[in-house]
């Protein structure tokens, strides 16, 4: 066996943070583009940056970056969201390759779980498989409201501001529906964890 490099995507919500704890559970190695652009993000550079073109309202009397906020604007506005994006994405890519370097002959499944896979242009050419998680939009849109304690609007904002999955659904190799209950989502995810390393 050598190393597999799976995509893992899906929008805000579907449950693709579970499906990676799955993967994780079953001997994935994990790489969460969330990690990565937390610390791309808290670089010196970056928060310079971001300063220049958000303003000094992002930041916190304490000139601690307020992502909260930062959020609530780049979801709001699609222009701001490309300028952070491209600001971002080019730091997280070299993270990635580093993360992705420590791993290198150790004959595993790498699990890179990336929500922005498709908004970042398939950025990623040594990734071999790529695996969609979706759920209906209410489900998605209760969760967001739930685990991030925003408004519906603001939850409404972050959806709309990602690609719909059913654009991602015949561009992807494997789908992984989440539609009922954690046991049958483990189920499903474990028979595709079982299949790819069959390959």
């Amino acid at each position: 066996m050598r190393n597999k490099l799976v995509a893992l995507t899906g929008n805000s919500g579907s449950g693709k943070t579970t499906v990676a704890e799955y993967f994780k559970e079953f001997g994935a190695k994990i790489i969460d583009a969330d990690e990565l652009a937390r610390e791309a993000i808290n670089k010196k550079e970056s928060l310079s940056e971001i300063r220049k073109h958000f303003g000094k309202e992002v930041f916190d009397n304490k000139e601690i970056l307020n992502r909260r906020k930062l959020a609530s604007i780049i979801f709001k506005d699609k222009d701001k969201k490309k300028i952070l994006e491209n600001l971002l994405h080019p730091i997280i890519r070299k993270l990635f390759k580093k993360k992705l370097k420590s791993f290198e002959n150790k004959n595993e499944i790498i699990l890179y779980v990336v929500p922005l896979f498709f908004e970042s242009k398939y950025e990623y050419p040594n990734i071999e498989k790529t695996i969609l998680v979706y759920s209906d939009r209410e489900d998605c849109l209760n969760r967001i409201i739930e685990r991030d304690a925003i408004s519906a609007i603001d939850a409404e904002n972050r959806l709309n501001a990602q690609i719909p999955d059913y654009n991602k659904l015949t561009s992807v190799d494997y789908t992984i529906k989440n539609d009922s209950n954690l046991e049958t989502l483990k189920t499903r995810t474990s028979k595709l964890y079982n299949l790819l390393e069959s390959l």
